[in-house]
């Protein structure tokens, strides 16, 4: 199936630990957010739990990722899924900490960029290694029509591969490509900042909401809606 998981804010979490949810959700935890999340973890219902490296966030906030620091909580085995430290911009340094978290025994699921040349998305597919391959980069700098383009090109590489999309949740997208995982902190940030809540169809004045279960369900009831669309796809997985 494909998998759905809410970018995990530690600002927006009232959603997820106290509005009764009931409906176990899938989360995703960036590094940097990691310290927080374990305090309130046991409060959310979860499905699966991802950690995400957090290279997006430190790239915009400033803060340093170490692979020491990444690895101490990647290895703590608390993940049903784990990216690899990814270094944005940089393909080969990406790839690189992959390789070095298979010698340290562990899987991550390695990155490629939409700045990278598809000629190295083309050679991690030649690599038996590479169980899974994420598509990254593709927030704030591009355009819908661009970004579908661009997904087009890197699916007719790398499936079928499972194949995570950060950043992307919207329908349209999801229904066009079988991916087998994907993320973004629309379901929390689009109604908190811009008043923009999918489950009513576009925006509402009520930013100062705090209680974003219907974009939570909106969002549950996409993943099912995706599980019926793909669910041949998804069989050669095992799932």
């Amino acid at each position: 199936m494909t998998r759905i998981y809410l970018a995990y804010n530690h600002g927006r979490r009232e959603t997820l630990t106290s509005c009764g949810l009931t409906e176990k959700v899938n989360i995703l935890v960036a590094l940097n957010q990691w310290e927080q999340f374990e305090k309130i973890r046991d409060q959310i219902p979860i499905d699966k739990l991802c950690l995400d490296s957090g290279a997006f966030a430190a790239m915009n906030s400033g803060f340093e990722v170490t692979y020491e620091s990444w690895f101490e909580i990647a290895n703590s085995k608390q993940h049903d899924e784990i990216f690899a430290l990814d270094v944005i911009g940089d393909a080969e340094a990406s790839f690189a900490n992959f390789e070095r978290s298979l010698e340290d025994e562990l899987y991550a699921i390695p990155t490629f960029h939409i700045s990278s040349d598809l000629d190295h998305l083309k050679r991690m597919c030649k690599d038996k290694r590479v169980e899974k391959i994420a598509l990254g980069g593709m927030v704030r700098h591009t355009t819908a029509t661009q970004r579908r383009e661009w997904l087009k090109w890197c699916f007719n590489i790398a499936w079928p591969r499972k194949i995570h999309a950060f950043g992307v949740t919207d329908e349209k997208t999801l229904s066009m490509f079988p991916f087998h995982s994907c993320d973004s902190s629309t379901w929390s940030l689009g109604p908190a900042a811009f008043g923009n809540y999918r489950s009513f169809g576009g925006k509402i004045p009520a930013r100062k909401m705090r209680d974003f279960r219907c974009e939570v369900f909106h969002y549950l009831k996409l993943q099912r809606k995706l599980e019926g669309l793909w669910s041949t796809e998804m069989k050669q997985f095992n799932e």
